[in-house]
Parts: structure tokens; C-alpha cells; sequence
């Protein structure tokens, strides 16, 4: 009601400086004041009409008729991913698809869904979904990030890994734009089960840490998988408007305090600390076992350290190297160098090398091609060569991604 006086005082106003012969009004145009009184008015109108809606939205719940996320919209995410290769040279097939595997190549069909839903302003609750030729469809992963300003925010998560926790983590395009090989070490990539994290922002720098639980009450294949504690740091330095650096380590460690239940286990009786030869016995039998993204089960129950440094140009080119070692024994040494340049929209291009020291040369090279053809689809021929003691594996692989 306010505003329409104010817009009927202004009507008045102009009126009755119509009839008056003051000076200042007949220096004034009529068109151009008739304008400035419309405009003036469509404003008012249009503030009237948001506090209308305010106050029926206020309504609606007050009289039950509306619930309290009518309004929020879940957005959907997918990415359907094809690999296929062919072998060169005169190995067995089965054998070359297992060297294939162990580097990390998974071949098939696989698909992801990912669903997305705001709550409230600034908080974001995401679940994913996955399935492939060897798995049915199943929840992978389940993150909830609260945005608490614009320099820091937390996120909890099941079914993660630390790629999740970086400053900027990938988007599932993204992870489809790397080449076939991964880019990072193995512990960067293997999946966890629960997980907490903080991201701090600053002008020129920003900062991730984060604390990873996995295998606490979990068997695999009857060998009991003692739980580990993984921690993960990142560190970003924006250098120049367009260039940024990323330190960024892994510290994986037994947790040997926790004490394993099977799947919602409650115990009863009261929990004592064993001692004596007892907790040796069951700490020499539970040897902690984890899957690596390579596919293959590392010893971890001394520990396991890595560290990468990597950097970006405009967003597309990066440069990277990377380190990791168990603390058991040196000669367990994994490294990696990847060169990529993958532009938005445009032809892209990557190069890979990584190796691993176990008294025989291990390498694992990878060049591929980047063509985005449309917006949502993008073809990446390339070429893998994967050295095993004496074994050569060369093959040209073929991936596709189509994202919805």
C-alpha cells in the first residue's frame, strides 16, 4: 500500500505541475517525464509483486499445502563410457588383457549417473551411480558439501577417493578427458569408505586436507582386511593470472587402534585392550590389504607415501610428476610424468610415462588424440606400450564418452 501512494503522490505531483506556469516546469519535456514516472512505476509494481509471493509462499507452508522441498530440483548427470582396443604382436590374449588391466586400462562399457540436489542456498548433496559389464548398478558414492563462506567449505563422504578432496576436483567429463592410463599415483584413485575433508580459499592461494577410512569390518575373499588411515593434503598457489601450481601428498597408514566388527555389529560385553602375544599373533596374520587403481592388492601394512606436483596453464595445459613408495621396502618405488594439453571444444592431446622399480623394469607409456565432436561427445584414439620384465604389450585403444 505504501508503494501505491507513493506512485499515486508522484502522479499528483506531475498534474498539478501541468496546470501551474512555474518556470521550472516548462523547462522539463513532458515525454521524458511521463518516462521516468513509467519506469519509476514498473519498478514499484515489480517489488510488489515479489513480497506477494513471499507472503503466499509463507502461507502455503503455514496451511500444509506445500512440502518443504517442492520447490528444489534434483539435477542429473551421466556419462557413458566405451573402451576398446586391439593387440599387436604375438602374446597370448588373455595374458595381454590382464597386463591391460593391471595398468589400470579397464576395457567395456561403462556407465555413471550422477544426481545432484541443492539444499538450501549454498550446500550441495550428490550421489552417483555406476554399472558395468562385471557390476550391476550400484551407489558408488555419497557426498555432502556445506559451503559455509566463500573462503572455506566442508565436505563428508562414503565410497570416495582423494581426487574427490582436491581444491578443484574433476567433474566426471573431466576424469574422461585424461587418456586411458591414470594420471596420479594408485593411492590417489583407490576408493575409501568414509571420509572427511575442508577446503580453505584465499586471494592467491588455497589449501585441502583431508581424513580417508577404508576396509574397518570388511573381509575380502576370507583374508581379513585391517582398516587403514589415509590423510591427504593439497596445496595451490595461483602465480600469474592464468598460471597456478599444486603440491599436493598422501600419508597411508594402518589403523591399528580400531577394532574390527562385522557389517552393524554391536558389541555386548565390554571391549578390552588386548595385549601379549595375542595382538601379535592378529597383527601378523591381519596384513592390511588394499586395492589399488591399478587393480592390484598392495601391502600396506607398514604405510605408504606419495607425493605429486603438478601445474596448469589457462586451464588446459598441465605438467605433472609424481612420486610413491611403501615404507617396507624402497625398491617399491612407482613413478609418473604426464604432458596434456585438452582445451575446451578443441583438439587436445596428452602424453604419459610411469614406471615401477621391483628388481625389473616396469614401464607404462601412453600418447593419445583429444577430438570433442558436438558438445557432448568425444572420441580419444591412442596408443599404449606397457613393458613387463621381458613381456612387450603394445595396443591401439579407443575410448568414447557421450555425457548427458
Amino acid at each position: 500500500m505504501e508503494s501505491l501512494s507513493s506512485v499515486a503522490d508522484k502522479i499528483k505531483r506531475f498534474a498539478r505541475a501541468g496546470f501551474t506556469g512555474s518556470s521550472d516546469s516548462l523547462r522539463q519535456k513532458p515525454v521524458e517525464i511521463a518516462k521516468s514516472l513509467r519506469q519509476e512505476a514498473h519498478s514499484e509494481l515489480v517489488k510488489l509483486m515479489e513480497r506477494q509471493e513471499k507472503v503466499e509462499h509463507l502461507l502455503a507452508f503455514k496451511l500444509g499445502k506445500r512440502r518443504p522441498f517442492h520447490e528444489v530440483r534434483i539435477q542429473m548427470k551421466g556419462i557413458i563410457n566405451v573402451v576398446g582396443f586391439l593387440l599387436f604382436g604375438e602374446n597370448d590374449f588373455q595374458q595381454s588383457c590382464g597386463v591391460l588391466h593391471g595398468a589400470g586400462i579397464n576395457t567395456g562399457i561403462h556407465s555413471r549417473l550422477m544426481f545432484e540436489k541443492v539444499v538450501g542456498q549454498k550446500n550441495d548433496l550428490v550421489a552417483e551411480f555406476a554399472t558395468s559389464r562385471e557390476h550391476p548398478l550400484s551407489l558408488e558414492r555419497l557426498m555432502y558439501s556445506a559451503h559455509i563462506n566463500k573462503f572455506s567449505s566442508a565436505t563428508i563422504a562414503f565410497g570416495t577417493e582423494c581426487n574427490d578432496f582436491t581444491i578443484s576436483p574433476s567433474s566426471m567429463q573431466e576424469k574422461c578427458l585424461n587418456g586411458f592410463i591414470p594420471s596420479g599415483p594408485p593411492l590417489f584413485s583407490q576408493n575409501h569408505g568414509c571420509a572427511a575433508g575442508i577446503v580453505l580459499k584465499g586471494s592467491k592461494i588455497a589449501a585441502s586436507l583431508a581424513e580417508l577410512v577404508s576396509g574397518i569390518g570388511m573381509q575380502r575373499d576370507g583374508t581379513g582386511q585391517s582398516s587403514c588411515l589415509t590423510t591427504f593434503g593439497q596445496v595451490s598457489y595461483q602465480i600469474f593470472e592464468q598460471v597456478k601450481v599444486n603440491l599436493s601428498g598422501v600419508w597411508q597408514k594402518p589403523a591399528s587402534g580400531f577394532i574390527k566388527l562385522g557389517t552393524l555389529t554391536i558389541p555386548l560385553s565390554n571391549l578390552k585392550q588386548q595385549t601379549g602375544s595375542s595382538v601379535r599373533a592378529k597383527a601378523s596374520h591381519a596384513t592390511a590389504v588394499t586395492e589399488t587403481a591399478d587393480g592390484v592388492l598392495a601391502n600396506s601394512a607398514t604405510g605408504s607415501i606419495a607425493i605429486m606436483l603438478d601445474s596448469e596453464v589457462d586451464g588446459g595445459n598441465k605438467l605433472g610428476f609424481w612420486l610413491e613408495v611403501q615404507k617396507s621396502s624402497l625398491g617399491s618405488l612407482k613413478w609418473g610424468v604426464s604432458l596434456s594439453d585438452t582445451p575446451s571444444g578443441e583438439l587436445g592431446w596428452g602424453l604419459k610415462l610411469r614406471g615401477m622399480g621391483k628388481g625389473q623394469l616396469n614401464l607404462q607409456m601412453e600418447g593419445f588424440l583429444l577430438f570433442c565432436l558436438g558438445r557432448n561427445f568425444v572420441l580419444q584414439p591412442g596408443l599404449v606400450y606397457v613393458m613387463e620384465g621381458r613381456t612387450r604389450t603394445p595396443a591401439l585403444i579407443c575410448q568414447s564418452s557421450w555425457s548427458l
